[in-house]
């Protein structure tokens, strides 16, 4: 178990900016990149520009592996904004692109600062060993309505 520290990306604000060139800075193979410690990634057999599956009870996403001696041991970084592309597989729905809310909680701080709370969780994180799906959220849309 890991604890995931969402972050924002230095290259957008939010989700801002995502649907443009400027996610393909830090992206691998599409997807929001998932920062994680040398030691970690080699107990588990993943090494950077691999797919990883990061989940825990409230979710599931992509992301693409990076392996840096810039988190700390047990710690997993994974900046949040990236546009939701989810899919519906046998497993339940699963976020393509790497949208960190999907693992997050969704309630405030308090009745009173109603501040955000979703900068933390705990995760687990496997290599992707399955299909590599295509990351929709970018195609352009054929018809406007």
């Amino acid at each position: 178990m890991f604890n995931c520290q969402t972050q924002e990306s230095r290259y957008r604000m939010h989700s801002q900016l995502d649907g443009t060139v400027s996610h393909d800075y830090a992206n691998i193979d599409g997807r929001e990149p998932l920062w994680i410690h040398p030691k970690d990634a080699e107990a588990r057999g993943i090494r950077s520009g691999d797919l990883v599956l990061v989940a825990n009870g409230r979710g599931r996403a992509m992301a693409g592996a990076y392996v840096t001696e810039r988190v700390m041991p047990g710690v997993v970084v994974f900046h949040h904004g990236a546009w939701y592309a989810p899919v519906e597989t046998k497993e339940g729905i699963l976020d393509l692109r790497g949208n960190s809310n999907t693992l997050t909680m969704d309630e405030p701080t308090s009745k009173l600062a109603c501040g955000n709370i979703a900068s933390t969780a705990l995760v687990e994180v496997a290599r992707w060993t399955g299909e590599r799906r295509h990351v929709y959220v970018f195609d352009p849309i054929e018809e406007a309505l």
